[in-house]
């Protein structure tokens, strides 16, 4: 169970870093002649904080996913690619957002302003991806991210159309629960569900 858990997160990051490296290369690479250096992809993972265990897996997918492409094998391979993005290869540079708001905007804006990288994978937090969300146009920098708080979508005005949200609303478990258990046991007269808040 544990492992066909790592083998979908990691294909979904693949799928992510696909569609980045190409919304890079098709909207905010600049023009003109290009030398082949690597194409910069940043991670903003919980790996310390109260989710640690969750920032690693998505850690380990992000890289298995970049490492995939570099070497042309996995999904990347089957859809049909040789090794890199159109011979260049992925680089990463990940940070830690320490399931913090203050340091998930400090760690972006470091990735931005020092490393030039303009396209992020992580933050699970709904409250660091809240508080980075107003910095990415200025920063002119894309967020996937995995965060499924249900004021994100009520917030999503504030990214400028530069967050890509990869997890479903909460509500939509809680839906799901209070249907299944109406279906399941119609005796049932009220439910409460609790669900993460971070």
């Amino acid at each position: 169970m544990v492992k066909k858990a790592y083998v979908i997160t990691a294909a979904v990051i693949l799928i992510v870093v696909i569609a980045a490296i190409v919304t890079y290369w098709y909207y905010i690479r600049p023009s003109g002649p290009q030398t082949v250096t690597p194409i910069k992809i940043g991670g903003l993972f919980s790996l310390t904080g109260p989710v640690p265990l969750m920032g690693r897996d998505q850690l380990n997918g992000f890289l298995m996913a970049i490492d995939d492409i570099n070497n042309g094998e996995g999904a990347w391979k089957a859809l049909g690619h040789g090794k890199g993005v159109l011979g260049r290869p992925v680089e990463s540079v990940v940070e830690d957002d320490e399931c913090n708001p203050e340091v998930a905007v400090t760690k972006l804006r470091k990735l931005v302003l020092e490393h030039d990288i303009h396209m992020v994978i992580g933050l699970l937090s709904t409250g660091c991806t809240l508080a980075v969300m107003p910095k990415l146009p200025e920063y002119k920098c894309i967020l996937f991210a995995y965060a499924h708080g249900t004021s994100l979508s009520k917030k999503y005005p504030l990214s400028g159309g530069w967050l890509f949200n990869l997890h479903v609303d909460s509500r939509t478990y809680g839906y799901g629960l209070v249907k299944a258990m109406r279906d399941k046991y119609p005796e049932v007269k009220s439910l409460a569900y609790i669900g993460p808040d971070y």
